[in-house]
């Protein structure tokens, strides 16, 4: 019938020279293939494409009246190639607000020219040349003052390496 299993077959697994690297373990495979893991320690997120030493942050309100932390950092450019910081917070940083029974994505904040701190802003909008370093803020509007933000830093993995926490004061 055609149920039944023949007898006579044989299964042959014939791997690809990509495939067959997946025997390596993670952290092999990240040795071999990313130029260095992103790491979080002493207020400084370290990436491959630069390093955010966090400073202070300031809080105050959307045009919406919602709550917003505006985080301040000084990023360096260690690379050989422009970067646009915003795509490196999209990248590596996760803001949540953490409430009893959900976790939920913060929003990012636009900021017009004639708000204070838009010079630090506008670094994360504008591509940073090699070697460079700028002050910089960027704004997480949070849904509403309950809980504080917290901001967590992924690797190029998607793996948490670290967490930064900013209650509203």
């Amino acid at each position: 019938s055609a149920n039944e299993t023949p007898k006579d077959s044989e299964t042959v697994d014939i791997l690809t020279e990509e495939e067959s690297s997946s025997e390596l373990s993670q952290s092999e495979w990240v040795e071999q293939n990313a130029p260095k893991s992103a790491t979080y320690a002493d207020d400084t997120l370290t990436t491959k494409y630069g390093t955010f030493k966090f400073k202070e942050a300031t809080y105050k309100e959307s045009l919406e009246g919602k709550p917003v932390v505006l985080v301040h950092f000084d990023y360096t450019n260690t690379t050989e190639e422009n970067q646009n910081i915003e795509f490196l917070i999209w990248d590596y940083f996760d803001g949540v607000q953490i409430f009893e029974n959900t976790t939920e994505s913060v929003g990012s904040l636009m900021m017009l020219d004639d708000e204070e701190y838009y010079d630090e802003y506008q670094n994360t909008q504008v591509e940073i040349n090699p070697g460079g370093t700028v002050p910089a803020a960027y704004g997480f509007v949070l849904k509403n003052a309950s809980a504080p933000l917290t901001l967590n830093f992924k690797d190029e993995n998607g793996s948490l390496i670290g967490t930064r926490e900013y209650t509203l004061q």
